[in-house]
């Protein structure tokens, strides 16, 4: 049997890299009661004042000023502690990645988990669309509430207004279409990287709230006691954000306006404690703001969120979130994970059983609160108030579609994704980044988006030539396993040579939206045998062009390819030295060529250079065009001769 080798292709990006930071503001800030800008105390009037205080900042007026302090004075006594649950991403039925095994084991325990109220956890989704099952985030609408968070993940702090219009419009409306939710509260951006593109976008949809930014008391108060830390309520955008909260991944300067009427609701970070002192987990950690380590130490893991809750709660009870990816509850090969389940059963069990005025209550329904009570709302008038409410028992996944019944509808590749509403949209146009989708039937949606928001019109002559690219820099060969015949890499006449492909996209700046890859090798000294990109072979061109022989494909944002994340794309194999007459090692994996573009945008050309609408300009078309050199992209401009 003849020894397969097997090498891996790491396409690196070219890519800036930008000087990170956490983002603050340009704008004042100070609480109600404080001193004015032209140094009088806030007594009478201070509406012409640039900080944020009592007089210019009216609750009536949706606007309310960020504070460590509980809302309209409460006493500490009567305030109610607030704890969120929440998850980012698809909300997918059918796979281990099910968030429908994790609410169920949490909201359906065995004694029941309730809070004062007599209310089990209420989830707040933040949802992708892609690849979600929207008869399941009715569910969630119904026992909890929703907030968008993008279509492909592939945003971050440098994006575009636009780029920002095509993911969340994309992801809003499909949400409403497809789950038939009349409300959708909230928002997160991806990686908790924000921008104003970003806060325009939530305001050009009418969200309520925004949760994507954090605070970590330890950290802006070191050396102070616990005992006192305070975090923040909720608060609005008027004036902008407080300089210690964090836009958590995003450069700083990149939120330069305030938003009125819109609210931020910041995570509040876990701090990780030693002996019951808060202090370095490890040399650079000290914290974590989602899917916490539960398990390096579940027990001290266990005494460290006592800690965190019991701070808070006899400090100032501002509302204290839960944070998580579904994957959080699986271990590294995707099967779930009951240890996670029983800690933080466990957890929650305590929180209610040992403190009195806790209530499970979702974003929006806090807001609600804060613009409802006064100074002299009473605890048990808190408990009162119909927004707490339990949600209706009666409600599963099979029946919260609001008009019309939950149906199966079928993807391209074969696989189920569950929709509300009798029609499916056309298998052909599934529901991704491209909006224009329409129902099998031919009728077209009923949340239609404006086009301008979008990377391109419906129809017509399109190609790559109309977006900026990233050229790639360098393509890298490593030999997996097995040896050439003298150990270099050189291999036997006609024999079978197989490579995997993969794309590695390193960049700290950049999602990557499409990209065309281009390959060629010399034809006397290889030809392509066989290959299987599944999920491109719909796009991959084969080629014999002259002395070389080659293929082309192109990678869409079905996906999206995110930042610092390698992705298989396939396998190729090629028959090598089939023309040689002797054992001489005439081909090389050095002989292949390579070129790649990458772009932040989508793709909806043909790489097909004979199609009406091909691809055109790219690194591997043979033509050595302006911008391209022989380092990043030598397929053009330093091919190597037959």
């Amino acid at each position: 049997m003849k020894k397969i080798l097997s090498f891996s292709f790491f396409f690196l990006l070219f890519f800036i890299f930008v000087q990170r930071g956490i983002a603050e503001t340009s704008f004042n800030f100070t609480a109600a009661g404080a001193t004015c800008c032209d140094g009088t105390m806030c007594t009478n009037n201070c509406n012409n004042c640039t900080l944020c205080n009592q007089y210019n900042c009216l609750i009536s007026n949706n606007c309310f000023c960020p504070s460590q302090g509980i809302p309209h004075n409460i006493p500490l006594q009567e305030a109610p502690q607030f704890v969120f649950f929440t998850f980012d991403d698809a909300v997918i039925e059918n796979t281990t990645y099910s968030s429908l095994w994790i609410i169920n084991a949490l909201t359906n325990s065995n004694p029941p988990i309730l809070d004062t109220v007599g209310c089990t956890l209420k989830p707040t989704f933040y949802v992708m669309n892609l690849d979600s099952d929207f008869s399941l985030i009715a569910y969630y609408e119904k026992i909890g509430t929703l907030g968008v968070h993008s279509t492909t993940h592939t945003t971050d702090y440098m994006s575009i207004t636009k780029k920002w219009q095509n993911e969340l419009i994309t992801d809003w409306a499909d949400i409403k279409e497809l789950a038939q939710v009349n409300n959708i509260y909230g928002s997160r951006c991806p990686y908790l990287e924000c921008n104003d593109g970003y806060y325009q976008t939530l305001q050009q949809l009418g969200i309520v709230f925004d949760s994507s930014s954090s605070y970590y008391p330890i950290n802006n108060n070191p050396g102070a006691s616990p005992s006192v830390q305070r975090n923040w309520w909720p608060f609005t955008l008027d004036f902008g954000f407080p300089n210690d909260i964090n836009m958590e991944y995003s450069a700083a300067g990149v939120i330069t306006q305030p938003y009125p009427g819109l609210w931020e609701v910041p995570m509040t970070g876990y701090q990780y404690t030693t002996n019951g002192v808060f202090s370095n987990k490890s040399t650079s950690v000290v914290y974590d703001i989602m899917d916490y380590d539960i398990f390096t130490n579940s027990t001290q893991a266990m005494i460290d969120f006592k800690l965190n809750f019991n701070y808070n709660y006899n400090a100032n009870r501002a509302p204290l979130g839960y944070y998580f990816h579904t994957s959080a509850f699986l271990d590294e090969n995707g099967n779930e994970l009951p240890s996670a389940i029983t800690f933080y059963q466990q957890f929650f069990e305590w929180v209610v059983s040992t403190h009195t005025n806790v209530i499970f209550a979702t974003e929006d329904k806090v807001i609600d609160w804060i613009k409802n009570s006064t100074s002299t709302t009473t605890f048990a008038q808190t408990q009162s108030m119909s927004m707490f409410n339990c949600p209706n028992p009666s409600y599963n996944e099979y029946n919260s579609c609001n008009n019309g019944p939950r149906t199966l509808c079928y993807k391209d590749d074969g696989t189920t994704y569950s929709i509300c509403g009798n029609i499916c949209p056309n298998v052909a146009t599934k529901p991704n980044i491209n909006w224009v989708w329409e129902y099998s039937d031919g009728s077209a949606r009923t949340y239609l988006n404006n086009p301008a928001y979008f990377d391109t019109p419906y129809g017509g002559s399109i190609n790559n030539t109309n977006y900026p690219n990233f050229t790639g820099t360098q393509v890298s060969f490593f030999l997996v396993n097995g040896s050439s015949n003298n150990g270099v890499n050189g291999f036997l006449a006609k024999s079978i040579a197989c490579f995997e492909v993969d794309f590695n996209n390193p960049s700290n700046s950049y999602g990557v939206n499409g990209f065309v890859l281009t390959m060629n090798w010399c034809t006397k000294d290889a030809q392509l045998w066989t290959w299987n990109f599944p999920e491109y072979n719909n796009n991959l061109y084969a080629f014999t062009n002259g002395s070389y022989s080659g293929f082309r494909l192109i990678g869409n944002n079905q996906t999206g390819y995110m930042r610092n994340q390698p992705y298989f794309l396939g396998d190729l194999c090629l028959e090598v030295n089939a023309n040689s007459s002797s054992k001489l090692n005439v081909f090389n994996v050095n002989n292949i060529n390579f070129g790649i573009d990458t772009y932040r945008e989508v793709l909806f050309c043909d790489v097909n250079p004979n199609h009406p609408n091909a691809c055109k300009v790219f690194c591997g078309d043979g033509v050595c065009e302006k911008g391209e050199t022989r380092s990043n992209c030598p397929i053009d401009c330093a091919a190597k001769s037959c």
